[in-house]
């Protein structure tokens, strides 16, 4: 029997849809349904060998650490070996010992110098490429590309529990190198191989070490689970399922499959066609709700809550999205909503304007002034965040666009392709001396040059704004300390906006050590007055501290110290701060993640710390060494900082019985993590009893000199690395700057801000809970103290994972209620 050809490609698609309901997708037929995703490569180079091991050693040699003096060392054997090779017949094997202090070698590997390289400029290449033969569990390999004869001017990759296998690590060179500056590769002179510290003697294999220009992995053509791997091939095709990008920082590729490996494969593939089918759908049934909010118009506009991350396209309209605002506000606080526009996916209607009318008090119809009520409008922008392995590990599954760093509004936006949903952050700041009472407005999207009354030029998002009669405090309840980093040296009331102490090094940021000058205490005094909680007075630089020790002893290291700090500030400046109450803000903070489990490390810091209280006995010293621990209490520690992920509350609770105080810090803090996290990070603090937060850095991005600032276009062209030999995406870099050098905000730290609002009407609550004199109204407190602690569970383990969940939905519209049941509660005990 014949058949025609369109017959045969009607069957055909059948059968690629059964195919597609075989592995639980759901086909969502819009117009994108068949855009591909293509993928550029630079320019390419010959691939070329660094290492194959045929020839010889290839000049390796044992690596050996010039801080490290061990005399009788148990050594590292190495050499050349036929027992496995993925190129010729041999290749490097390295027999390291377990790691035995003061034993044997903390980096027990080998070094191909300079000499051994036959290319050492890498300028030309994408990637750099070595195939491991890994025989243990929990082997620690690093990989270290020495740019210059400094020790630390090196390009890190490393895994610290690699598993048994053969991997091939495709380490992406403008992806490591200081965001991109290819330019610092242009003379390698060393090729390190080590192990770190291992557990238990580990062997490890390295071969068919390369330059390349291209990245082509390997890519299994077996059947999925029972299914022909040519029709998954179709399905992907089908669908628009985007093909595995070039690694951003670097990629680790199976060499040989185990079942548990080609089950990965499996499970890798299917995630992405689910990922892209989710995407599918959720743009359908927002083209149907935009289609019953707004008919017959080719835009509209919904107020989205703070906490969502909302993607451009394929964003499903969530069940806290609204068309109108209706909110309430305490006098002196900030508080931000998104402002989405939505297009048809149809439709292109041109540049779109906002105008936001006058605030009328509802009841006697006057108009609040513009000083007792500021309004922001900022454009949210996307930065692009590629494969990751390194964050793969941590939770990062899809790469893509992110929203985050928030750029200068102009009045008007075109909502071009591939965008359809383009977010505006809408703030409101009520004054401390804004009357109490409900005030209405109204915000206004348009096509640009139309006429705003003509009901299909324009959408309007009524907005009703309650202030009651409660005072935020200009201070916040929780204290932080930091340092900003590189951006906002001289900006400190950009972070004063945002509830953090701004901690720049002329402002008393916990780096602030000996190469820079003493604080500014007159800017200090006004700085306090506008909201800063605490400062550093100098850093106990441990470093230095520990070289001091090698040279002078113990006394003689805290002799010294002490006498930096009386070089510093002279009786005076005490004085100075003992009348102004600068003391009550001021700390010495140092030893930063010192490891307090040996006694020498101990007795230091007995001894500096000590020294100091004996000199200055009203100053706080304060320190993030660990672990904290019951036994080391009695150190001279008046402020503890153990990390979040580290907290012992038991111990916390035993140094606060003992008059310390415990606060706590982090460190991740990525951008792809769900924007819940970052404004549930102080209700975890809070939920913990710290009493306050450390953070160390705000701008750590990588070529932060030369990197170009934000423009206009909200598909950022920003280098999203902010730590290169660790793959991070803006752990350390929640602050960007546009091309006006200007400081720009993200939705990560507005979060934090709103989190912090909600931390002081905690601590206000608590106050009117253990107010005896309160009556019901204390009883009504006390219960909605008891929710913040324990009722209202916030999943720290769900709240950061890699997506926005209905959990974490959940989390979010939990505080919002609770924020507006402590709001109400305040002002009936003020009325």
């Amino acid at each position: 029997m014949h058949t025609s050809k369109g017959q045969e490609m009607i069957e055909r698609r059948v059968e690629l849809f059964n195919t597609a309901l075989t592995l639980g997708v759901v086909v969502v037929v819009t117009a994108s349904l068949f855009a591909m995703i293509s993928v550029s490569h630079a320019e390419s180079s010959v691939d070329v060998h660094i290492a194959d091991f045929e020839e010889g050693m290839g000049g390796a040699k044992a690596f050996s650490d010039p801080f490290e003096s061990l005399p009788n060392a148990r050594p590292v054997r190495y050499g050349r070996t036929r027992q496995w090779a993925t190129s010729g017949s041999y290749s490097l094997r390295i027999d390291a010992p377990a790691h035995r202090p003061g034993k044997t070698t903390a980096w027990p590997g080998v070094t191909l110098n300079a000499a051994a390289l036959p290319v050492r400029d890498w300028r030309p290449y994408q990637y750099l490429t070595l195939d491991v033969k890994v025989t243990q569990p929990n082997t620690p390999v690093f990989v270290l590309v020495q740019r210059s004869s400094r020790r630390m001017d090196r390009v890190r990759w490393h895994r610290h529990n690699m598993g048994p296998g053969e991997y091939r690590i495709w380490m992406s060179i403008p992806g490591f190198v200081s965001g991109g500056d290819v330019e610092s590769v242009a003379d390698v002179i060393g090729l390190q191989l080590l192990l770190r510290m291992p557990d238990a003697d580990k062997t490890v294999f390295f071969d068919n070490i390369q330059l390349r220009s291209e990245f082509t992995p390997r890519r299994s053509t077996e059947d999925l689970l029972g299914i022909d791997s040519e029709h998954v091939d179709e399905v992907e095709q089908l669908l628009g399922v985007p093909e595995l990008l070039p690694p951003v920082v670097d990629y680790v590729e199976t060499l040989t499959q185990t079942d548990v490996d080609r089950t990965r494969s499996v499970v890798d593939r299917l995630k992405r066609i689910r990922t892209r089918t989710e995407t599918l759908t959720a743009s359908a049934e927002t083209e149907a709700r935009l289609a019953s909010d707004f008919p017959s118009r080719p835009f509209g506009a919904y107020v989205a809550p703070i906490d969502e991350r909302v993607a451009f396209d394929g964003h499903r309209i969530g069940d806290r999205w609204r068309t109108a605002l209706d909110t309430v506000m305490a006098r002196g606080e900030t508080r931000s909503h998104q402002l989405c526009l939505v297009r048809r996916r149809d439709a292109d209607p041109g540049r779109l304007t906002v105008d936001i009318s006058d605030f009328v008090d509802r009841a006697s119809g006057e108009t609040l002034p513009d000083e007792l009520l500021e309004i922001g409008l900022d454009l949210v922008g996307y930065v692009y965040l590629g494969p990751n392995s390194d964050r793969e590990r941590s939770g990062f599954e899809r790469p893509g666009w992110y929203a985050d760093p928030l750029l200068s509004w102009d009045g008007s936006i075109d909502i071009e392709a591939p965008r359809v949903i383009q977010p505006l952050l809408l703030t409101l700041k009520a004054s401390h001396d804004a009357p109490p009472g409900r005030y209405i407005g109204t915000v206004t999207v348009s096509q640009e040059n139309s006429d705003s009354s003509i009901d299909d030029n324009s959408v309007q998002v009524p907005v009703e704004l309650e202030i009651v009669a409660v005072d935020m405090p200009v201070q916040p309840s929780l204290n932080t300390l930091v340092a900003v980093g590189y951006y906002g040296q001289n900006n400190p009331d950009f972070f004063l906006d945002y509830r953090i102490s701004p901690n720049s090094r002329p402002y008393g940021s916990i780096y602030l050590r000996q190469s820079e000058p003493a604080v500014d205490l007159e800017k200090i005094s006004e700085l306090v007055k506008k909201g800063m909680t605490t400062f550093n007075l100098h850093q106990a630089y441990e470093m230095e501290i520990f070289e001091w020790r090698n040279q002078h002893g113990i006394d003689g290291a805290a002799e010294r110290f002490v006498e930096r700090i009386d070089a510093r500030y002279p009786s005076q400046a005490w004085d100075r701060m003992a009348e102004s109450g600068l003391l009550d803000h001021a700390v010495i903070y140092g030893f930063d993640e010192t490891y307090l489990n040996t006694s020498e490390n101990r007795q230091t810091i007995k001894a500096v710390f000590g020294s100091v209280k004996e000199r200055y006995p009203q100053i706080r010293t304060a320190s993030t060494a660990q672990k904290m621990e019951i036994e080391y209490l009695d150190l001279p520690i008046d402020i503890w900082i153990p990390s979040l992920d580290h907290f012992d509350v038991d111990v916390a609770r035993e140094a606060q019985a003992r008059g310390r105080e415990v606060w706590t810090y982090t460190i991740d803090w990525e951008i792809w993590r769900p924007l819940v996290w970052s404004r549930a990070l102080p209700w975890g603090i809070h939920q913990q009893g710290s009493q306050g937060w450390l953070y160390y850095n705000f701008s750590d991005w990588s070529r932060h000199h030369e990197r170009e600032g934000l423009g206009e276009d909200p598909l950022t062209s920003w280098d999203p690395i902010s730590w290169p030999s660790a793959g991070r995406y803006g752990t350390g870099g929640l602050v960007y700057r546009d091309r006006s050098g200007d400081l720009r905000g993200s939705l990560r730290l507005v979060n934090f801000r709103e989190g912090m609002f909600d931390h002081d009407l905690i601590t206000a609550i608590k106050r009117l809970a253990e107010d005896e004199d309160t009556g019901t109204i204390g009883e009504k407190a006390q219960r909605l103290l008891d929710h913040s602690r324990t009722g209202l569970i916030l999943d720290f383990v769900e709240a950061y994972g890699g997506v926005h969940t209905p959990m974490q939905d959940s989390i979010g519209r939990s505080m919002d209620q609770w924020r507006d049941q402590a709001l109400r509660l305040l002002a009936e005990e003020t009325n």
